[in-house]
């Protein structure tokens, strides 16, 4: 009877964290949770209730048992959680009392006799004895042989200089499955670590011998992925499923168990569909900050399930409702193998927006689990990476053109002014440099793309790109007070708000003072007659300092206006030569060019 996953039991973490785990009183001893009498665990929990809803839909599974390790005499509730008129239900559909007088598993079932539509199942327990411990438990199904998949595992991770944590990713496996005879995933799961900065000493992974690194050139994420996934089709393994992480997470217990045993028993009818994991806050633990999201035909991004406490059991319920999602962030995506050979290798974006377009040319919608996801460094605000200036309009404007079949050339041409538009207002030429060559190499199409070499080009971006700097190394100092007050809402009357406008933002009138302020998520408003703006990374204790200059703006402003008109010209052409071109641009062949030659694994 395959197990389906496993309990998730707390071990050194914070007190934030344990409603991940369960709800009520109990102790946590080695191997388990101890009860006294009348103590009751609520296991209606993000790690540890089970997606029953998913696994009939999904799976080839029937007849759902809970099996519990315990000692004592307990009283077993098996629940059934929904959301009614938006509202938090959970149901007890069975009551059992049930004694071991020694250390016993026993099984429970999950069916109701009389089914209902229920999106997770659940336990909880009550000591009814002096003490009672449950050492432990999973949650496991019937399906004929016949119906089991044969899966094999690849963990493609791409880093750069985050040694780290990747060495905490793979103890984590060690510890969780290579290391661990009752991991289902133990003989199914190889780890394949590609070295976009080439710092990592590869003989710290000779004792795994499931490792394989492999150095790379730095071709940003995209081209350390498909490395990693060129590596693992040749292997001498048979993979059936590559998943792809980022270097800096951090997997959630019984993460990979969950998605191999989900895959193991997954219909023959879902077998192209890509299973994406979410992304939780490193810090604040408990708080989905981005499951799997879609684009609008008009190309805006709607967000799928975000900004979620999943200590709450309203939104570990609602995380579970199933929402149309056509793409998953690559800090945890598992893709079938098949559908990499039939969609194609990933289009050479370097950064940013290579998980969106695989997920977009995909064209199947994603699956998500509660439990299937990482921990993660979520952004700030005040972060800025002024690199993104250039990646960030080029790409979207590939995903606009190849996907977002409503999106008109003037809907990409008001993204694009907007941008051009905050930029110039903040003195950002560089910035505005960078949006330009983003629109111009664009028009040269996507073999142009795949023919310029990834590295070069991102040394040349990197050249144009604002540069940061320590706080204590700009030539005026920080005024705290002006920085504490950028942050206040911006708030001005009619009439400022048309004197602003009239004067493109001051630009027509002698500027006069510096404005403290962060990198993002300012209003114009604020520069206005602005002489320098000094732009602060609270988080990151750095800043850069731009100035007004009339000459380069009105000069960066004709050239935008060119590149605009250039695009309006050339835009039916590009965007048929883009459709036509896509397939040619992602096979194996222009890869091998793009990467060159390839080392064996080390």
């Amino acid at each position: 009877m395959p197990i389906l996953h496993a309990l998730a039991v707390p071990q050194n973490v914070s007190q934030a964290e344990i409603p991940l785990y369960y709800r009520g009183i109990a102790a946590i001893k080695t191997g388990g949770f101890l009860l006294t009498k009348g103590n009751e665990i609520s296991f209606d929990t993000y790690l540890n209730s089970l997606s029953i809803k998913k696994w009939k839909k999904y799976t080839n599974a029937t007849k759902f048992l809970l099996n519990l390790d315990i000692y004592g005499k307990i009283e077993v509730n098996i629940l059934s959680l929904n959301l009614s008129n938006g509202n938090y239900e959970k149901l007890i559909i069975r009551t059992e009392a049930v004694t071991a007088v020694e250390r016993t598993v026993l099984s429970f079932s999950l069916d109701e006799e009389e089914p209902k539509e229920r999106v997770l199942a659940a336990f909880s327990l009550r000591c009814i004895s002096d003490e009672a411990v449950l050492y432990g438990g999973t949650y496991s199904a019937e399906s004929a042989e016949a119906d089991e998949n044969k899966v094999k595992l690849a963990l493609n991770i791409c880093t750069f200089k985050r040694e780290q944590y990747v060495d905490n990713t793979i103890q984590h496996i060690w510890n969780e499955i290579w290391d661990n005879a009752a991991s289902q995933l133990n003989g199914h799961l190889r780890v394949f670590i590609v070295d976009n900065a080439q710092t990592i000493d590869s003989a710290q992974y000779s004792q795994f011998k499931e490792v394989r690194y492999y150095p790379n050139r730095n071709l940003g994420g995209a081209g350390g992925f498909t490395r990693g996934m060129l590596e693992i089709m040749k292997d001498e393994e048979k993979f059936t499923h590559i998943i792809v992480a980022d270097d800096d997470a951090q997997l959630l217990p019984t993460a990979l168990e969950k998605m191999y045993s989900f895959l193991l028993l997954l219909k023959h009818e879902f077998a192209d569909r890509m299973i994406g994991g979410a992304m939780l806050s490193d810090t604040l633990r408990y708080w989905q900050s981005c499951g799997s999201n879609s684009r609008s035909s008009k190309g805006k991004t709607l967000l799928g399930k975000h900004s979620l406490d999943m200590r709450k059991p309203k939104c570990v319920v609602f995380n579970e409702i199933e929402e149309p999602t056509q793409y998953n962030g690559w800090w945890l995506c598992c893709i079938p193998v098949d559908r990499i050979k039939n969609n194609g290798l990933p289009l050479p974006l370097f950064i940013h927006g290579d998980d969106v377009e695989y997920g977009l040319r995909n064209k199947k919608p994603m699956i998500n689990l509660n439990g299937i996801a990482m921990w993660h460094p979520v952004l700030g605000l005040d972060y800025y990476n002024p690199i993104y200036e250039y990646y960030d309009i080029r790409n979207n404007m590939y995903i606009y053109m190849l996907y977002n079949i409503d999106m008109k050339l003037m809907d990409i041409c008001k993204i694009l002014d907007e941008s051009i538009k905050s930029n110039l207002a903040a003195y950002r030429y560089n910035s505005v440099r960078l949006n330009i060559k983003a629109i111009n190499d664009v028009q040269r199409g996507l073999k142009w793309l795949v023919s310029k070499d990834p590295e070069t080009l991102h040394q040349e971006v990197s050249l144009l790109a604002h540069k940061f700097m320590p706080v204590t190394e700009m030539p005026i100092a920080l005024d705290v007070n002006k920085f504490e007050n950028s942050k206040k809402p911006f708030k001005e009357s009619t009439c400022s708000r048309w004197k602003r406008k009239l004067t493109f933002n001051g630009h027509l009138l002698p500027s006069r003072h510096t404005i403290f302020t962060r990198p993002r998520y300012v209003h114009k408003g604020l520069f206005y007659r602005a002489k320098r703006i000094f732009s602060y990374d609270e988080q990151g204790q750095r800043a850069f300092m731009t100035k007004r200059n009339l000459v380069t703006s009105f000069v960066l402003l004709c050239s935008y206006f060119k590149a605009r008109l250039l695009l309006k010209i050339r835009f039916d052409r590009l965007r048929r030569n883009m459709h036509n071109d896509l397939k040619e641009v992602t096979t194996l062949a222009i890869w091998e060019k793009i990467i060159g030659p390839r080392s064996e694994a080390q």
